[in-house]
């Protein structure tokens, strides 16, 4: 019974994932401090629905979410957060990237220092690629994200620049 109550939920979320319209997000002026708030709570709107369906290129409000997301992003740090020689040649990659950092950094109220931050987005850009169903695959540079996760390894891999930050 609890797994016919779960389908159902799932498949419900599913279906609301699906049936978001992200069209209000160009009205929201990202540099405007009187809208900061409105922007914070929108960029989690769209960094949530963007982490819970599977990658579709077509997806037009994957585009405008994901498009909202960078600018976000790029208004809220004056520093570049992404990492050097990681996803260099994968823009699909990139953008879940700039999604995890911007969901971890929104959910922790921005708590966490760059650094936790860029772990965590690779942490969940490997999480979500490891689930097929999503529809990006686990690449060989994903793949060594991840043994260096299981080891414990990431973090001081960043720091030793073996992936190294445009910030450091």
């Amino acid at each position: 019974m609890k797994n016919y109550y779960l389908s159902l939920f799932l498949m419900m979320t599913c279906f609301l994932a699906k049936a978001q319209d992200f069209s209000y997000v160009n009205a929201i002026d990202i540099e405007d401090e009187t809208q900061y708030e409105e922007a914070a709570e929108a960029a989690m709107q769209c960094c949530c629905y963007l982490t819970a369906v599977r990658y579709d290129k077509k997806d037009k409000q994957r585009e405008v979410a994901t498009q909202f997301v960078k600018q976000w992003v790029e208004a809220k740090n004056t520093q570049d957060v992404m990492l050097k020689n990681v996803f260099e040649e994968d823009e699909d990659l990139q953008e879940m990237y700039i999604v995890f950092y911007a969901m971890n950094d929104l959910d922790e109220e921005g708590e966490l220092k760059m650094r936790e931050l860029q772990v965590a987005a690779l942490e969940g850009v490997v999480g979500y690629c490891s689930n097929s169903s999503n529809k990006l695959k686990m690449t060989k540079e994903l793949k060594e994200i991840s043994k260096l996760i299981n080891a414990g390894e990431l973090e001081q891999s960043i720091i030793n620049s073996t992936l190294t930050s445009s910030v450091d």
